[in-house]
């Protein structure tokens, strides 16, 4: 004969969960507008607060005293870094794997940068990322681990070109700072041992590593060498 009290017991188990799934459902899409909201608010009072002190005919009067060439040149180097920034997103989206096209990931990269730039990576960058990426099938999983690859690239090319720098190009530490340094040189050598070390790690940590269901593996050492090339 069936065990009907267990049966109840299971039903009334599974009734509350389900209940909460789909109030869940119910309310993520109301919870997404709300978030859109709030970011979209904070950055209109970032703005009011980083323009207060601006004015137009400042503004005017800089433009009007710079040369046709320097305005040129500006432009130039502009295109050229924001062509440097689409690259560490489309070096993340091929080592995730997800197929989007190129016109994609230059969309998402230019408009990541251009808010990040002005509001800063948690206001501007990362919301648009997340808004983007998952609006054209990302998992929130491949989001985080996408930016994880995105800040993975510009740290070692940050490490490896600064230390460079440091080493051939050495300058000397200013007194008042009280540092045990006379120049940029031991610096410079301990920005290499660290960019050394997240090379190693590319090379050595070669199995997956989740954590809440991200993955955190390094890149494969090509790509970090092609990452901090391109930084």
């Amino acid at each position: 004969m069936p065990d009907l009290t267990a049966a109840t017991s299971d039903t009334a188990e599974t009734l509350p969960e389900s209940r909460i799934s789909d109030a869940w459902t119910l309310t993520l899409p109301y919870l997404r507008s709300a978030g859109t909201l709030l970011v979209f608010c904070a950055v209109l009072w970032l703005l009011h607060h980083e323009f207060s002190a601006i004015k137009v005919k400042d503004v005017a009067a800089s433009f009007r005293s710079l040369t046709f060439w320097t305005i040129l040149a500006a432009v130039t180097l502009m295109a050229a870094n924001y062509v440097v920034l689409i690259g560490y997103d489309w070096f993340g989206v091929r080592l995730i794997g997800h197929p989007i096209s190129n016109r994609q990931i230059a969309i998402a990269s230019l408009l990541s940068y251009a808010f990040a730039n002005s509001l800063g990576t948690i206001l501007g960058g990362t919301p648009i990322r997340f808004r983007l990426y998952s609006a054209w099938g990302f998992s929130s999983p491949e989001i985080v681990r996408l930016i994880y690859f995105i800040g993975f690239a510009f740290w070692i090319g940050l490490l490896t070109l600064s230390g460079t720098l440091f080493l051939a190009v050495p300058f000397e530490i200013p007194a008042r700072l009280n540092l045990p340094l006379a120049t940029s040189r031991p610096l410079g050598l301990i920005l290499l041992c660290v960019a050394l070390a997240l090379f190693t790690s590319c090379a050595v940590l070669r199995k997956p590593i989740h954590v809440l269901r991200v993955n955190f593996q390094p890149p494969p050492l090509r790509i970090a060498i092609a990452q901090a090339a391109l930084s």
